[in-house]
């Protein structure tokens, strides 16, 4: 009578085993990884098991452009039976989009096949904007002696006179001496740079990972029936179910009927001008030369001010004399034009490209 009642138990266990694995089989049910219903409360279901999102799940929202703040509090994937991708193509995948400059990573048990961009953002202006660094402005200027005054005779030749002692020729007793220019100095140009393009929105093609506490490790031999294959499903994750293959193609007959393309990288080819500086255009302000009785700057004569409409006279003893710069003019306004920093050829394009097929 107990071996009996032995063997009835058994083939209860059986038979409730058997209900359990043709739900895995036909589809009707996601099953599992190797944790279980307590493991998936402990990583924040909130008791709704591996479909809810209620709890402390961390959801990871395909259409926005917040990341998951942490993937690997999300519960461990989970399967779900549906068909199996034709010869060529790898999956079933769950498709991850965000509208972000970078692809998603994939939940924690799940790991990349394919990743890329799908729309890019070319950035106008396309070059960096060119800059001209003013140097040297003020930093000297030019002296023309006259006799008596300075609506009376030139004399001499103008000298370029500045921080150092210069020669300087004067008429002979009575003279007068005007600063009829500053040095205006040189730029250097800067900028021009290509700004890069960037991705606007970008997808990742996650499936099973190898990992051993990482998921089912076989997708297409999961426990599905003949012609179907595991579908990774990660509760609180939104993404689509897809096959995907490198290069441009159209989908395949059967129920993979939504068609994405992505590209891995971004060539961009565009090519700007080189920056350049027009001439120097500066007004200069304050300033004041010495002149001297000798040609060493050592007997100072007098002081003129640098300024275009101020005319100094002085007496001197000898034609030969000297000057220097005593007090250094400053930059009031002006620089130099800056031209180039332009887009001149080229174009920005995908590059190694993948497709999706996905079910409606």
């Amino acid at each position: 009578m107990r071996a009996r009642s032995v063997r009835l138990f058994v083939s209860f266990v059986a038979a409730l085993a058997g209900v359990g694995a043709c739900n895995a089989l036909t589809g009707a049910g996601d099953f599992h990884t190797r944790a279980d219903d307590a493991k998936l409360e402990e990583a924040g279901s909130g008791g709704d098991g591996a479909g809810g999102g209620g709890g402390g799940e961390v959801p990871v929202d395909a259409g926005s452009d917040e990341p998951a703040e942490d993937a690997s509090t999300l519960p461990p994937p989970t399967c779900a039976c549906v068909a199996a991708p034709p010869s060529g193509w790898i999956g079933p995948v769950s498709l991850l989009r965000a509208e972000a400059a970078e692809p998603a990573s994939c939940p924690a048990g799940l790991t990349a096949a394919m990743s890329g961009g799908a729309e890019f953002e070319v950035p106008e202006p396309g070059c960096q904007p060119c800059t001209c660094k003013l140097e040297n402005a003020c930093k000297n200027v030019t002296v023309q002696p006259h006799v008596v005054s300075c609506t009376s005779q030139i004399c001499g030749d103008a000298g370029v006179v500045g921080s150092s002692c210069t020669p300087l020729s004067y008429c002979w007793f009575q003279s007068a001496a005007i600063v009829t220019a500053f040095g205006q100095g040189s730029c250097t140009p800067s900028g021009g740079a290509r700004r890069p393009a960037t991705w606007k929105s970008t997808a990742t093609a996650c499936t099973f990972s190898d990992e051993p506490d990482g998921g089912i490790t076989d997708p297409l031999n999961g426990g599905c029936e003949s012609g179907l294959a595991c579908a990774p499903k990660v509760a609180g994750v939104e993404a689509a179910t897809c096959i995907v293959r490198e290069g441009d193609h159209q989908c395949p007959a059967g129920p993979y009927s939504v068609r994405s393309t992505f590209g891995r990288t971004l060539s961009d080819t565009r090519t700007c001008s080189t920056c350049k500086c027009g001439t120097p255009d500066v007004t200069c302000t304050g300033g004041e030369v010495t002149v001297y009785n000798d040609d060493t700057c050592q007997n100072a004569v007098d002081v003129v001010p640098a300024g275009p409409t101020t005319c100094e006279t002085f007496v001197v003893a000898t034609a030969t004399g000297s000057a220097k710069l005593t007090k250094t003019p400053t930059v009031a306004d002006g620089g130099c034009p800056p031209s180039g920093g332009v887009v001149t050829g080229g174009s920005v394009t995908r590059q190694s490209p993948w497709t999706a097929c996905c079910l409606p």
